[in-house]
């Protein structure tokens, strides 16, 4: 990623490694995703009917049956999870989606975190994620067949970039991983927040490792800015700390905000006001999310 990226306190960039996998749970027909991504879910689960062969169909059955049902697990934070360590930068689609799927398929790559935890408050890897892997692998495999390198580029990544590019400037003042390190006395590896932005993230705001967590392309700025503060805040913490609320109160208030010729402003906020809304960030729910314009005809 470009230095003037980092230095800013943000990494924000599209990824389609992410987008794979928060995609399988709208071929599984899971309602409390694909009702946020009707039109994008139906496509999909037709697509993949029709070209990917029988074992990534199973795949699919598998990892709703053992990480939805049976484990009860939010299926995409688990996916995500759990390949976010072998994650890196790559330039191009297709060789993103090479790369997921090449780490998938590398059992060392899912040995790896076994000893340790990925972030505060996550298991080493269970019984659970061992059985994920071969079905995740087909899965993976199949949608590589039925092209969604090549349907993401077309139609995703240049809506993906460009939100990119407002939140790199809706952002640019807020150093957040100092701060939250001077509030909670944690320190992280790395100097910067780096924010994934996703077709198929809703409605989750999901942190994976390290200082990396994962939002949609359709939340407002302020909405995301929250997510990131409350993802940075999660728990366990020293036990000195108790209010993770107050945390985030003084985090947004405090004079660390960028300056502006109208007064400091948050987003969110209007020119010439110094304080931030009132209002908490809402529960996601299809209703709050923007439909997409494109019909299925229109992505074909």
């Amino acid at each position: 990623m470009p230095e003037e990226w980092q230095e800013s306190g943000w990494v924000i960039h599209p990824s389609l490694w992410f987008d794979a996998v928060c995609l399988i749970p709208l071929l599984a027909g899971l309602p409390f995703y694909t009702s946020r991504h009707d039109q994008d879910a139906r496509w999909w689960q037709e697509r993949f009917a029709s070209i990917a062969g029988q074992e990534a169909r199973d795949g699919v059955s598998v990892l709703r049956q053992e990480v939805a049902q049976r484990a009860a697990k939010p299926l995409p934070a688990f996916l995500a999870l759990w390949t976010s360590p072998a994650a890196g930068p790559c330039d191009r689609a297709a060789e993103c989606l090479d790369d997921l799927v090449t780490a998938v398929a590398d059992r060392r790559c899912w040995c790896r975190p076994c000893g340790k935890r990925l972030r505060a408050g996550t298991r080493p890897m269970t019984g659970c994620s061992v059985r994920s892997v071969p079905p995740l692998s087909a899965v993976l495999e199949g949608l590589r067949a039925a092209g969604l390198a090549d349907w993401w580029a077309e139609h995703a990544e240049g809506g993906l970039q460009r939100r990119c590019g407002e939140l790199r400037q809706s952002f640019a003042g807020y150093d957040l991983v100092p701060l939250v390190e001077q509030h909670t006395g944690v320190s992280f590896d790395a100097r910067a927040v780096e924010l994934c932005v996703l077709r198929w993230a809703a409605p989750h705001g999901i942190r994976v490792t390290g200082t990396r967590f994962l939002t949609d392309v359709r939340y407002e700025a302020d909405r995301v800015l929250n997510i990131a503060v409350h993802e940075l805040l999660h728990p366990p913490w020293p036990q000195a700390i108790r209010s993770r609320t107050a945390w985030t109160r003084s985090l947004l208030t405090r004079s660390s905000r960028p300056a502006s010729p109208g007064g400091t402003r948050m987003p969110g906020t209007t020119p010439g006001t110094a304080t931030p809304r009132k209002t908490r960030p809402r529960r996601s729910t299809s209703s709050s999310i923007p439909a997409w314009d494109a019909t299925p005809e229109e992505t074909r």
